[in-house]
């Protein structure tokens, strides 16, 4: 006797597109970043970076949006075949103050005259104040659709699903984010949290997991994935980048550490921390911080509401 089948099948219909053509040119991969050389992140798939709270991620993001916008850091480059591509950042946890310094680090970065108006390029979505993850999924991709961006930079994931213990949640956020890249061409990247390590777990030999089940199908469906992890030498931090997840060859991982670049917004003095390449030494030497982040002189940025409040990240 034939078990029935519980999934209901009668009622949908397999599209032609769905079906692989062998006679169809072959497609490589549209690689759209790359490190000494090597391709990591590709367009029309769904990438992640993963990490502890405070361990770089959103430095890392915003490094790449800068040298996807033309920015010249160390040994990474953007390797697209897309002119003046467009990336649509997205910030799910974050105040505007602290989403706002992250668009002045990216401009930095990217030699572009704070204030200036570069949407055309960079646009920024900030859904903190949206309560549902589910609302703040469906804003995304009605603005993808809207806005047809090459790049999407989700900063977090875990905001964006219901149940991030939720197995049935997570896998059809995943899913959805997964075929948006790949309905729209899109690279998109997310970034998953690890949990903190606990000395005490009795599982704690193996390598931090990620939080919630939503860091774990990003990993199994995730085309491509890094870790960030950070060092302290006294109140210096450096931050490395590593493979966590390859589908093309195997790469080394690289560092970088912050500096702090003086910057007056409306006759205020804000330092505000600017990544710097280091390499492949995991061990920062204050002596790698470039002399225009010592000595650079000071930079009015413009169309700044000085009732806002202004965070600095420091690492300690």
């Amino acid at each position: 006797m034939v078990k029935k089948i519980k999934t209901k099948w009668q009622h949908v219909t397999i599209e032609a597109s769905e079906l692989l053509d062998p006679s169809k040119p072959f497609t490589p991969p549209d690689w759209a970043l790359a490190i000494r050389g090597v391709p990591f992140y590709a367009f029309d798939d769904y990438n992640y970076l993963q990490g502890q709270a405070g361990n770089g991620k959103s430095f890392t993001m915003g490094i790449y949006e800068a040298v996807i916008l033309g920015a010249e850091f160390g040994e990474l480059k953007y390797v697209g075949k897309r002119e003046k591509p467009k990336i649509l950042h997205v910030d799910t946890e974050q105040s505007e103050g602290n989403v706002q310094l992250h668009g002045r680090r990216v401009y930095h970065l990217a030699g572009w005259e704070q204030g200036s108006d570069h949407r055309d390029q960079y646009r920024t979505l900030m859904l903190r104040e949206t309560p549902s993850p589910s609302d703040r999924l469906a804003k995304i991709i009605k603005y993808c659709y809207e806005y047809r961006p090459d790049f999407l930079f989700l900063d977090g994931m875990l905001d964006i699903v219901e149940g991030m213990n939720k197995e049935e949640d997570c896998n059809q956020v995943i899913s959805e984010i997964g075929a948006l890249a790949s309905v729209l061409k899109m690279c998109t990247i997310g970034i998953c949290h690890e949990n903190p390590s606990n000395p005490k777990a009795k599982d704690n030999d193996g390598p931090p997991k990620p939080a919630g089940h939503i860091g774990s199908y990003s990993q199994r469906k995730g085309s491509a994935g890094q870790g960030t992890s950070k060092t302290l030498d006294g109140t210096n931090a450096t931050f490395k980048v590593t493979p966590k997840k390859v589908r093309n060859k195997d790469y080394e991982g690289w560092c970088f550490g912050i500096k702090d670049v003086p910057i007056v917004i409306d006759g205020k003095i804000y330092d505000i921390g600017i990544p710097y390449w280091i390499g492949e030494d995991f061990q920062q030497q204050e002596d790698d911080a470039p002399d225009d982040a010592e000595t650079e002189s000071f930079i009015t940025l413009t169309n700044v509401d000085t009732d806002k409040n202004f965070y600095i990240e420091v690492s300690a």
